[in-house]
């Protein structure tokens, strides 16, 4: 079960996972208009045997993926338990703290994988070498969102928190590499641009590395407000005609006023974009809108390029067969799957995660 709480959106969904087929099926999907309606329809799932996977906005979470680099006193000396016990402890131990006066807690930690003397391994033990780095995802969660939702939800059945943002850009990063295993090497860096109802974050991959840059005052509400400007209509029909302008249901003359209308809007866009891009030294920019837009209007000058995530990412980079039923319906159909396919892509039950579990338990009980 996929819980997504995004700026302006929503949602619930199921979603089903069939290993000889290799398939990801999304059953059913609710949206909601706000929180307090999501947190009523979550009571029917209070005694649910699914597991659960949070996909937070922003302001409720953060998650960064990064590593960690150790140097070993004696590389010819095989790792054992303790040793390894010893690496992650010191991890969590640097992130328990560190959102507190913000309300802030760590609420999670996956290790993805190891990197020795240069060679990726998933289990260090028994392998000897000099530089060990552990290559990790933290999420720091809001305190009083998460206990209330632990009121609702067995928080046991909770395999995943993660800011759904760093989320988006890890599975996107895997599925340019073609990879379901956890974190390839980019080739470059790029900007992943979610863009909700009046705000689009910016994520930045570089450095096998995602973290959060920016966040542009802009979305569905630009164009909205321009349409039922130069119109004179109310916010729903702006929507409408909107959504028939993406769709290219209006004629051709209406459509060029309608260009003209936002030119400016969408230069100023693409200009900020640009901007951003030159200071992150990205050329590659991903993105993913939660309604209809017209985002052929944005204007990259080379060699920034753009483009559109969409379900291909999942079914056709990460060999998944996706099937949707016709109760699943979501604003960005990409949003939940990935989710699911970042849960598919983790060793939650191997023994340096079994370690992490354990270290950040205690960690939540001494506090």
């Amino acid at each position: 079960m996929i819980i997504e709480v995004l700026p302006s959106c929503y949602q619930i969904s199921l979603l089903y996972h069939h290993p000889k087929k290799n398939e990801l099926e999304v059953n059913q999907t609710w949206s909601f208009d706000n929180l307090e309606t999501l947190r009523k329809q979550l009571q029917s799932f209070s005694n649910t045997n699914h597991s659960i996977i949070l996909s937070l906005s922003a302001d409720l979470s953060q998650t960064t993926y990064s590593y960690h680099k150790f140097t070993r006193r004696d590389p010819h000396q095989s790792i054992d338990e303790t040793e390894l016990e010893g690496f992650i402890s010191q991890l969590i131990w640097r992130f328990v703290n560190q959102g507190s006066s913000y309300g802030l807690i760590l609420s999670q930690f996956h290790i993805r994988h190891f990197t020795i003397d240069g060679h990726k391994v998933t289990e260090p033990i028994g392998l000897t070498g000099k530089d060990i780095k552990v290559h990790f995802s933290k999420t720091l969660a809001q305190a009083n969102f998460l206990n209330d939702l632990k009121k609702i939800l067995p928080a046991a059945k909770i395999v995943i928190i993660s800011e759904a943002g760093a989320l988006w850009a890890n599975v996107i990063t895997r599925s340019l590499a073609g990879d379901k295993s956890s974190h390839p090497k980019p080739v470059t860096p790029f900007i992943c641009l979610p863009i909700f109802y009046d705000s689009a974050p910016v994520y930045l991959f570089s450095d096998d590395t995602v973290a959060t840059v920016k966040n542009i005052s802009w979305g569905e509400k630009n164009l909205l407000s321009i349409l039922f400007g130069n119109l004179a209509i109310d916010q729903s029909t702006a929507r409408n005609v909107l959504q028939e302008y993406c769709n290219k249901n209006i004629s051709s003359s209406l459509a060029k006023k309608f260009a003209i209308f936002w030119k400016y809007d969408f230069k100023k866009l693409s200009q900020q974009l640009e901007k951003i891009m030159v200071k992150e030294k990205a050329a590659q920019l991903y993105l993913l809108p939660f309604s209809s837009l017209p985002l052929n209007h944005i204007k990259l000058k080379r060699p920034f390029q753009y483009q559109v995530v969409d379900n291909s990412f999942i079914s056709q980079k990460l060999g998944y067969k996706l099937k949707f039923h016709k109760e699943a319906k979501m604003a960005n159909n990409f949003s939940a799957v990935a989710a699911l396919a970042e849960f598919l892509s983790l060793s939650i039950d191997n023994l340096p995660n079994k370690i992490a579990n354990r270290r950040l338990r205690w960690y939540e009980k001494g506090s």
